[in-house]
């Protein structure tokens, strides 16, 4: 467990989904995943590697943003071909999205998504064209959060009935010293 000057990364969960999804279901849908036993932290990257088609590097990939209901997560893609991290990821991870604070996406996002590369033989050196500091010195936050779709109309996927293929979680950082008001 992180302490209060220490920030826990992502937890990157690799998925296998039960069945297909459904034939007319287009890839840039919501699906509401089902966790009773609260496997999943709002944030978290889960990334279902049986969606992988050769289109892009993270099209297996989705966001988990807080639902209606308690046990419960809207899975957001981001992106086929790179992250796009959701515009309100700051308040979703609680308020750990901070740049005045010394916490930024980075922090959080930069081992998940590295170990996610490594899964697939690349890097995030490989995804930004060799250049990871610019991505990250302004990283896309443009993932829109429409919270006017309803939990109801979304795909649902029961996480017991996921295939786990692994689970990584990583070391906490330690913050920067906030700063002395003088």
């Amino acid at each position: 467990a992180a302490t209060p000057s220490q920030l826990k990364p992502a937890t990157l969960h690799v998925l296998r989904l039960p069945a297909p999804p459904r034939d007319d279901m287009d890839w840039g849908e919501w699906w509401l995943l089902v966790d009773p036993e609260g496997e999943i932290s709002a944030g978290d990257l889960l990334h279902f590697e049986d969606q992988l088609t050769g289109a892009g590097e993270c099209e297996g990939l989705r966001w988990a943003l807080p639902s209606e209901e308690k046990g419960k997560w809207r899975l957001v893609p981001g992106d086929v071909e790179s992250p796009v991290f959701p515009a309100t990821l700051g308040q979703l991870t609680g308020g750990q999205v901070n740049e005045d604070q010394g916490v930024s996406l980075r922090q959080l996002y930069e081992p998940a998504l590295e170990q996610l590369m490594t899964l697939q033989g690349l890097s995030m050196a490989d995804l930004c064209g060799g250049d990871t500091a610019e991505f990250w010195a302004s990283p896309d936050t443009s993932l829109k959060y429409p919270g006017t779709q309803r939990d109801a109309a979304l795909w649902p996927v029961d996480l017991k009935s996921c295939t786990r293929v692994s689970t990584h979680r990583f070391d906490a950082v330690e913050l920067a010293p906030k700063p002395q008001d003088n």
